[in-house]
């Protein structure tokens, strides 16, 4: 399984903090040129909706605050791993697996707000990591995994159905686990774990349902 990048930890880390200052967080942030240009593209995107375009770190995190800006740097570091590791072959399939990704992760706080749940940026890195244990079983099983996904297109079956008939596991297992090592909370294990089996979640139904619908 990958790891998330070293300044992403940190910046994760220094964040558990509310009171950590945006200087600190710029120095740590500012070490990653890779993980500040993604900040930057994604403060910019129209999720966000800012009157003013975001042109310098400092100034992303001091109008973004620590809630939204944790949710970007998750984004962020996300893209960096699986797309500075590409193999020739599967980029196509990457760019529509990441795609989705990014598409649920823009709908979840949406559904949130309807559904009141409070924890809108939850929701949106709930949305966004749901499905990557796709990316991982592409990474790491490229032409068995594109196989899948033509499966998939030609109606022969669910990714679910067809992964565990392949691999004897789900891209759900594989995302949980992920999360898991990347310490992030119980119930964004447990969402990603069964959003596509919601009776299952034994304490963070909610959450799994918002992610299942975004």
């Amino acid at each position: 399984l990958p790891s998330l990048p070293a300044s992403a930890v940190e910046a994760l880390r220094l964040m558990e903090d509310r009171e950590v200052s945006a200087d600190r967080l710029q120095r740590v942030i500012g070490k990653d040129q890779s993980l500040a240009a993604q900040i930057l593209k994604f403060s910019n995107s129209a999720m966000y909706c800012l009157q003013r375009q975001v042109s310098t770190l400092s100034h992303a995190i001091a109008i973004l605050g620590l809630d939204t800006l944790r949710s970007i740097i998750v984004a962020a570091s996300i893209r960096t791993v699986f797309y500075s590791g590409r193999k020739a072959g599967h980029s196509l399939p990457l760019h529509l697996l990441w795609q989705h990704a990014w598409g649920a992760g823009v709908a979840a706080p949406v559904v949130a707000r309807h559904a009141r749940y409070r924890d809108t940026d939850e929701a949106f890195t709930c949305g966004l990591m749901h499905d990557l244990g796709k990316l991982v079983m592409l990474s790491k099983h490229a032409p068995a995994y594109v196989e899948i996904i033509r499966g998939v297109e030609r109606g022969e079956g669910r990714f679910h159905d067809l992964e565990q008939a392949n691999f004897g596991y789900s891209h759900a297992q594989v995302g949980a686990l992920l999360a898991t090592k990347w310490s992030f909370p119980q119930q964004l294990v447990e969402a990603i774990l069964h959003h596509h089996d919601l009776a299952a979640a034994p304490e963070y139904s909610k959450l799994a349902a918002i992610t299942d619908v975004a």
